[in-house]
C-alpha cells in the first residue's frame, strides 16, 4: 500500500479483521495506509 502514493480513497467493507488493523493511529497496519486522504470503514450490515 505504501507504494500506491496516488491512491486517494480506500473503502473497507465488511472485513472486521482488516477494519481493526487499519484503525486510525492505533491499528497495527495504520502506518501502511496513513498517507491515504480518505479511509472509510463500512461495518457489515448483513444481507437478507
Amino acid at each position: 500500500m505504501r507504494c500506491l502514493t496516488n491512491l486517494q480513497q480506500l473503502n473497507i467493507h465488511e472485513v472486521p479483521q482488516l477494519e481493526e488493523r487499519c484503525l486510525k493511529d492505533i491499528g497495527a497496519d495504520w502506518y501502511k495506509i496513513a498517507h491515504i486522504p480518505s479511509v472509510t470503514h463500512w461495518p457489515g450490515v448483513g444481507y437478507i
